[in-house]
């Protein structure tokens, strides 16, 4: 009967032939799995650069040497004729389910062996042109429509798309698993979706709203001393204007009473605008040396003969401004008219202060 030193070797050994059972299938599978990542940068034309990176994992020497063997023969490799009619098929049938034209132009295929111990890929590279890829709606662009065969994203077939820059992408369904705003990549790897229904991935690109920049205001205090200063121009402008308005009245008023232009000189106007002779040049008024004095008419006389009447009413003598206010004259009518009496002997002017008091003269 074996010991039990003996059972317990005898046991070990057994285990260890089970756990190596167990780990070479796993190891095996692990081996073979291959690996796909599918890049589509989307254009704002609506077409779209589809790119995609098959890995094909080659676990001995003697595959890697039949893989080296199919490279110098591209034409006749299995993989790449599968991959070939694979794109064919899915833009056609694309074109039936979204009802849109579509192509494939520049399509190119290549073939490469990435030997890094202790692991070795062969990989096939192929890319093309999707013409008519999207859908523009205005300055919208639809994705969705083209995915018409089912894709079951993972981490072994890994879809990103990238997007223009200036979009964002809205509505997605069903969802995105993650993004990169630097690159303007969405990336679908199955962390958080496992598959898409046909028509999917689809979302909308919009254009990003690009915030306004806050517009610098204007100092208040600048605006209110040019306001002041356009305000003084302008105050300036209007006075000396209807300065010289009030000038060109006056000179017109003169005019057409007929007052001389010694008399309309500045300084002789009154408030009125009609001529008033100062003080001192009274007396050349009164000796009749004013050469410009209108003409003795009757209407002259009969306002001598309306003074003369006025003064006897007034016991004699009345100042001259209340002269020229009972009878609705000008001052220079009325110191015309009494300049004349003057000289006629029938009055005399008395200087009283800042006015002239007109007497009559006693007649013999």
């Amino acid at each position: 009967m074996p010991t039990s030193a003996v059972l317990m070797r005898r046991l070990s050994l057994f285990c260890i032939i089970v756990i190596l059972l167990i780990q070479t299938p796993l190891a095996q599978s692990a081996i073979t799995n291959e690996k796909t990542i599918i890049t589509i940068d989307v254009l704002e034309n609506g077409s779209a650069l589809w790119s995609e990176e098959r890995f094909y994992p080659l676990p001995s020497q003697s595959a890697i040497s039949e893989w080296n063997f199919s490279m110098k023969d591209p034409e006749n490799n299995s993989r790449g004729k599968g991959l070939n009619e694979s794109i064919n098929m899915s833009v056609l049938s694309a074109i039936n389910y979204s009802g849109r034209p579509m192509s494939i132009l520049n399509y190119n295929i290549s073939y490469d062996l990435e030997d890094t111990p202790p692991k070795a890929n062969g990989v096939i590279r192929l890319s093309f042109e999707w013409v008519n890829f999207s859908r523009i709606n205005g300055s919208d662009i639809i994705i969705g429509d083209a995915f018409s065969d089912t894709v079951v994203p993972s981490l072994d077939k890994v879809l990103i798309i990238r997007i223009p820059q200036g979009f964002e992408a809205v509505n997605a369904s069903p969802g995105i698993d993650r993004s990169d705003d630097k690159e303007n990549m969405l990336v679908w790897d199955g962390t958080i979706y496992r598959s898409f229904k046909k028509g999917e991935p689809s979302f909308v690109l919009s254009r990003k709203k690009i915030p306004e920049e806050p517009r610098e205001t204007f100092p208040i205090e600048i605006a209110i001393i040019l306001i002041l200063v356009v305000g003084s121009i302008l105050f300036l402008f209007m006075r000396g204007y209807l300065l010289k308005i009030k000038d060109d009245l006056m000179k017109y008023v003169v005019s057409e009473k007929g007052i001389s232009d010694a008399a309309s000189k500045p300084g002789y106007l009154d408030a009125k605008g009609e001529a008033e002779i100062k003080p001192d040049e009274e007396e050349d008024v009164q000796s009749g040396s004013g050469s410009d004095l209108p003409p003795i008419t009757e209407d002259i006389l009969g306002d001598e003969d309306m003074i003369e009447r006025y003064l006897k009413k007034s016991g004699g003598q009345a100042y001259q401004s209340d002269i020229v206010n009972e009878h609705g004259l000008s001052k220079s009518k009325i110191s015309i008219v009494l300049s004349k009496m003057k000289d006629e002997g029938r009055i005399i002017k008395i200087r009283k202060g800042k006015e002239n008091v007109i007497r009559l003269t006693k007649k013999e």
